[in-house]
């Protein structure tokens, strides 16, 4: 339900006007199912190199700008673009990079090769590739990862929060499809110039009264070159309880309404923070999860990996 867009910078320069960026200032960025790609590495110094060769602007577009590009840089997907042809026009280079390690789309002032996953800025309104639900009820079962597998994804840092949190296996299959998808960035090319090592971080924050996590049974469910963290905590004194249910990373979160396990026949509601949400959540529970006192701490590794 979180999505990346690669954006041609000579688009995004034209957003300080209101009615060009009327359909995205809204519709992009965190708190929202569409992150920008950070498309080449020098995505944003591109967008106001082309915002100053354009020779519209005033001082107040310069502003209005400066928000925009804050907004949408607050969350990025990193990509190093290592292979960028400077005799490549961006476009070119967005449906190379995409061979690569696909974007979930393109967003162009045109389509010359007619490739099927560039939206042109002219009619986003009539192509699926835009229209991103922020809410969806599903089944709780293998669908769910289907949702949540484009953010996974293009996540460097992931805290999955359910108090509940168990070594039971209606807890632990949806866990390894999830954590499957993380370790196939391991080898994807979007993550090329990084420190292989460090990607992703994995957490796992659960309440003291849910049943006993055992790494033995935990240690088969992640992959080889991964390894997680399992915080048990209990509320701090007049602090808040541990009672919703999160999936929480560092480009966007989600709400699950029933928790993060497997229940055939039922159904659950899952939504895309906001951003303001998102930032309460993140800071209550990400690194380290210093609002709560934490009672147990586990570091699994993967069965080869150890």
């Amino acid at each position: 339900m979180i999505y990346e867009y690669a954006i041609d910078p000579s688009i995004a320069a034209t957003w300080f006007q209101r009615e060009q960026s009327r359909p995205f200032k809204d519709g992009l960025g965190l708190g929202t199912p569409r992150i920008v790609s950070s498309f080449p590495h020098s995505w944003k110094k591109r967008v106001w190199s082309e915002f100053y060769q354009s020779q519209n602007y005033r001082g107040l577009s310069i502003r209005r700008m400066e928000t925009l590009l804050e907004h949408l840089c607050r969350k990025t997907v990193e990509r190093r673009g290592l292979n960028w042809d400077n005799n490549k026009s961006w476009l070119e280079n967005a449906e190379s990079e995409h061979r690569l390690a696909p974007f979930d789309a393109i967003l162009a002032k045109n389509n010359p090769r007619g490739h099927k996953h560039v939206i042109c800025v002219d009619s986003i309104e009539d192509n699926p590739l835009w229209f991103r639900e922020h809410q969806r009820t599903v089944s709780r079962d293998a669908r769910i990862q289907e949702l949540i597998s484009p953010m996974l994804r293009i996540a460097t840092q992931v805290v999955f929060v359910d108090p509940y949190f168990s070594t039971e296996g209606r807890f632990t299959r949806p866990m390894k499809r999830c954590l499957r998808i993380l370790a196939r960035q391991k080898d994807n090319a979007r993550r090329r110039g990084y420190a292989m090592e460090d990607i992703p971080h994995i957490e796992i924050c659960r309440s003291e009264k849910g049943r006993p996590c055992r790494n033995v049974q935990l240690s088969s469910v992640v992959p080889p070159q991964l390894n997680l963290i399992v915080r048990t905590l209990e509320k701090m004194d007049r602090g808040e309880a541990l009672h919703n249910r999160y999936i929480l990373t560092d480009v966007g979160g989600l709400y699950f309404a029933c928790g993060l396990d497997e229940r055939q026949g039922t159904h659950d509601d899952i939504a895309v923070l906001s951003e303001k949400s998102y930032k309460m959540r993140w800071n209550q529970y990400a690194n380290g999860a210093r609002e709560f006192r934490q009672v147990g701490e586990q570091r699994v590794y993967g069965e080869a990996g150890g």
